[in-house]
């Protein structure tokens, strides 16, 4: 009876660690191809936007760091009418409106317009909001090579949104803060104009990273 159970137990956490190894390795998985199929876009998306420059954005220079807002006012959310304004590029059947550049990171990624779970698994994506009115979310996974290291960030980092018309707006990070994973409503909240999230390790907060318009 004993050898009976002992080999049961050890049968499950055979399984047990089959299974966890297989998560893993479907991680890693989805992490890649994420990374490789955001590339493609980024590339197809800097042989149109005009005048599109990487290397100059990484060598913008910020001033300090704008003091906070003292009251934190909602955000309202985008109306369909702001989306339209917005112009796009579709590229494999998907919609991007745009690169986002962060130098101290060495990240250029493409943004989707619209965002799902399926969507975040190819590229960030536009959460909320639009940068035309500068009120922009944009989330993504917290995969390394899309928003995996936004925590590394600090107050005064510069990034810079290019459009598909080649207009940059140039950003300054100003806060950094932690929510709940459940905090949508924080998550709106503020007089902002861009905001960047992702999600921490097993999902349960979010790392938030506000900035405003240089």
């Amino acid at each position: 009876m004993k050898n009976r159970r002992s080999t049961v137990l050890m049968a499950a956490g055979t399984l047990l660690l089959l299974g966890a190894l297989s998560l893993t390795a479907l991680n890693l998985w989805n992490e890649k191809n994420a990374e490789f199929q955001s590339e493609q876009a980024r590339a197809a998306l800097a042989e149109v936007i005009p005048h599109y420059a990487p290397a100059e954005i990484k060598n913008v220079i910020t001033a300090s760091a704008a003091p906070l807002p003292d009251v934190l006012t909602a955000t309202a959310e985008p109306t369909e009418t702001m989306a339209t304004v917005m112009q796009d590029v579709k590229i494999k059947e998907q919609d991007y409106i745009g690169i986002l550049d962060i130098p101290v990171l060495n990240l250029s990624l493409p943004i989707l317009e619209n965002w799902n779970y399926t969507f975040l698994k190819v590229s960030p994506c536009r959460y909320a909001g639009s940068y035309l009115d500068d009120s922009m979310i944009i989330a993504a996974h917290n995969y390394k090579r899309h928003f995996g290291l936004l925590r590394e960030l600090q107050n005064g980092d510069c990034v810079v949104f290019t459009d598909v018309t080649g207009a940059a707006y140039t950003y300054q990070v100003t806060d950094i803060e932690t929510l709940a994973g459940t905090a949508a409503g924080e998550m709106l909240a503020g007089d902002w104009d861009l905001t960047l999230f992702t999600c921490t390790p097993g999902g349960a907060s979010r790392v938030v990273v506000r900035c405003k318009r240089v």
